[in-house]
């Protein structure tokens, strides 16, 4: 008898394990639903007790009381009763709240918890004799919720049904922590994933934790692809000072704020900017960084654009100035042909910030410059199909027409009672879209019409936007004609003529570097005319050679396969193209270079970050020096880029 009793025992302590074990594999099973689980626990805890039906609670936080959530074995009448309890009502489960601990109810008639209560007859009439109510205690000491099994008859737990159930509360208070715990995380990572911010959770030594839909988007990269990456070697940062300075103020400071560079998944640079907060655990160590960035590419390309346009406008006017006096036959004519010009710019800067510096029609720009302000003139016809200018050329074409304007009405058709003006322009499609203007006066009648004798400061800057060879002038019977021919985006391919331009020398400039210059040969490359004229008077007044200067990057080849420059000066930007690959042909041929440029040294091509720079606007003695201390090194500084991803 004594063997069957322990055999018994084994099987029994043996199924009891066993169903535990199935329990807690249920509970870590991510595709198991909250319900499942809880049915499980309540099945498992009615069977290790023996008891006929059962219950779990939990405890509302709002309300204090306990609320049913699953059941065996009771009908309507007992569910309505103890739907809600609280801790000072007449039950086992109320009683084990209050006590925090478990209450045995071996024989409920008999027991002062219900005697004298409604419960007591809700109980006798379920068909309820004994009870237990054990509760489920977080790790925190905090009451979750109650499992609680009633038999039929009075009955008395033994020791070993007892510490089973201390067994499966543990594991059902860890089930419902957890499950709470991913709800709340799941919770705030719904609320952070509304913000367009990148919010990202890393460990003290910056890997991944936790990677929102913001980074998502911002990056490129899934949260399955990030997640237990360190942050900086995935993004390829470019951090603003050595990592370890930055570990060390947000240790201190326990935040760090700044601009950072990354790469996205695509292999776009971006700009943004990054606030990291240091959270720390209960003994003050860190525990994790929660990183916010927002991407600030857009804003800060427009506020270098808008800094390069100012000081490209500046050297454009720095240049009007020189070159109007330079030509300027007297110091009185100055004054009028240097306001002429500048109304021509702030005319065409009109048109321009009326279309939000997009485009501008080319029939508004010679309107504003050959009317001078009247609404007609019959004695101007223009006639040519629509055609869309970018602000470069705008800007160009208005200071042509200002030009030829200003001709025509001194010494010119204009200037005459019955002369007449005729204007047209078509578009022609040969190598590259050209625009081909055509500039015809009529003297009315009148044979003494003469091309002037010199090259004037309007004509070279007609043929320095044109390019070489693209802007013929000629005096007919009637008068003057021009046919001029201007590349239009995006294909710029005019053929100029490689060689030094012949201009009429400025006045000798005080330089104490001068001697260096005398017989150098200096390649520019600036799609502004008028600085490119100013840069190549400078150079010429010091006994330099000048190429170009090239208006384009297409032109700049061209000079390069013909002539060999001693140096070189390049804009950063040339008519919407880098010159990256400008720059690394010339440190291939040995040949030193400095950059031109209103853009701060952030926007130079990434592996010339160390090359020479000089600002727009320029003095002569600051381009001078510049050139002159390139021809004392032999190669620019260049960094080594990374290989491409």
């Amino acid at each position: 008898m004594a063997d069957t009793t322990r055999k018994r025992r084994r099987v029994d302590a043996l199924q009891a394990v066993t169903s535990l074990y199935k329990l807690g594999t249920l509970c870590a099973t991510p595709s198991a639903t909250y319900e499942q689980c809880l049915t499980a626990i309540l099945e498992t805890a009615i069977a290790l007790t023996g008891a006929d039906k059962g219950n779990i609670q939990l405890l509302d936080a709002q309300s204090g009381v306990l609320k049913i959530v699953t059941q065996r074995g009771f009908d309507e009448p007992f569910l309505t009763f103890f739907k809600n309890v609280a801790s000072n009502d007449a039950s086992a489960c109320g009683a084990a709240i209050k006590a925090a601990e478990r209450i045995l109810v071996e024989d409920v008639s008999r027991s002062d918890v219900f005697a004298g209560q409604p419960s007591l007859t809700v109980l006798l009439e379920a068909g309820v004799r004994a009870v237990q109510s054990t509760p489920l205690i977080s790790s925190a000491g905090h009451v979750l919720g109650m499992v609680s099994t009633h038999f039929s008859a009075p009955h008395r737990l033994t020791e070993r049904e007892l510490r089973l159930l201390d067994l499966l509360a543990r594991q059902a208070a860890d089930y419902i922590e957890r499950l709470r715990h991913e709800q709340e995380l799941a919770e705030k990572h719904r609320l952070l994933d509304l913000t367009r911010d990148a919010v990202v959770i890393c460990d003290p030594a910056h890997r991944i934790r936790y990677w929102n839909k913001g980074a998502e988007e911002l990056y490129g990269y899934s949260a399955q692809q990030a997640v237990g990456a360190i942050m900086h070697d995935l993004l390829k940062t470019e951090l603003p000072e050595d990592l370890t300075t930055i570990n060390t103020r947000l240790s201190k400071d326990g935040h760090w704020s700044g601009e950072l560079a990354s790469w996205t998944a695509d292999g776009q640079r971006i700009l943004t900017s990054s606030r990291w907060v240091l959270d720390r655990k209960p003994d003050g160590s860190p525990n994790a960084i929660l990183r916010s960035s927002n991407d600030i590419t857009a804003r800060k390309l427009l506020i270098d654009e808008l800094n390069h346009r100012a000081k490209n406008m500046l050297a454009t006017v720095q240049s009007i100035a020189s070159q109007s006096l330079r030509h300027a036959i007297t110091p009185a004519a100055f004054v009028p042909s240097f306001e002429g010009r500048i109304h021509a710019l702030a005319k065409a800067h009109t048109l321009l910030t009326d279309a939000a510096w997009q485009r501008a029609d080319l029939a508004a720009v010679l309107h504003d410059q050959l009317l001078m302000d009247a609404i007609e003139d019959p004695r101007i016809t223009t006639s040519g199909p629509v055609i869309s200018l970018p602000p470069q050329l705008a800007l160009h074409m208005a200071l042509m027409a200002h030009e030829l304007g200003t001709n025509a009405r001194k010494y010119g058709a204009l200037s005459l009672p019955g002369g007449k003006l005729f204007v047209t322009w078509a578009v022609e499609h040969k190598s590259d879209s050209q625009l081909r203007l055509r500039w015809v006066e009529d003297a009315g009648g009148k044979p003494k019409m003469l091309a002037a004798s010199h090259t004037g400061f309007g004509m070279t800057l007609i043929q320095s936007i044109a390019g070489p060879g693209n802007a013929r002038m000629k005096s007919g019977p009637h008068g003057v004609e021009w046919d001029i021919r201007v590349s239009l985006p995006p294909s710029q391919n005019g053929r100029p003529t490689a060689g030094a331009r012949k201009r009429a020398t400025p006045d000798a400039r005080s330089f104490n570097s001068q001697a260096q210059l005398v017989g150098k040969r200096i390649l520019i490359v600036e799609d502004e005319p008028l600085i490119g004229l100013e840069l190549a008077s400078i150079f010429e007044s010091a006994g330099a050679v000048v190429i170009g200067p090239a208006s384009s990057l297409t032109a700049a080849r061209e000079l390069l396969k013909n002539q060999a420059p001693d140096a070189a000066l390049l804009d950063v930007n040339v008519s919407g193209e880098r010159v990256d690959d400008l720059a690394a042909t010339l440190v291939r041929a040995s040949i030193p270079f400095a950059f031109l440029t209103g853009y701060g040294r952030d926007a130079l091509p990434p592996a010339f970050r160390a090359t020479p720079l000089i600002p727009k606007p320029f003095g002569a003695d600051q381009a001078l020096t510049g050139i002159a201390a390139l021809l004392t090194h032999t190669s620019p500084t260049v960094t080594k880029l990374r290989p491409k991803r």
